[in-house]
């Protein structure tokens, strides 16, 4: 599906200077392609698994682990933290970690 959707948002002629969160649990590989190809028309992309039922979604206590480009972290974090999240385990700008810590968790 995540292929999918950006294979979409390619297609768009705005995407540069975007950024494009994915909160799903995916395969490493797959979130290194999307993030490849989103950086190669001047986008980033965060990979963005989440921990947490939709009991804990419903009162913004998931837990975020994020992973892309640090100037785009720095501005999402905010929109996450204590709004969505309770916290973000913050895995660098290698996008395949965040997925791997998910999968393993």
């Amino acid at each position: 599906m995540l292929d999918q959707l950006i294979s979409e948002a390619l297609t768009v002629d705005v995407i540069a200077g975007k950024t494009f969160v994915d909160t799903s649990t995916v395969h490493p590989e797959t979130v290194r392609k999307s993030s490849e190809a989103l950086k190669a028309e001047g986008a980033s992309f965060i990979a963005s698994p989440v921990f947490g039922a939709s009991a804990m979604a419903a009162t913004g206590k998931l837990i975020f682990a994020m992973a892309g480009p640090k100037k785009s972290l720095d501005l999402v974090k905010p929109l996450v933290l204590n709004v969505m999240g309770r916290s973000i385990i913050e895995l660098g700008e290698d996008v395949q970690k965040s997925s791997m810590l998910k999968i393993a968790g």
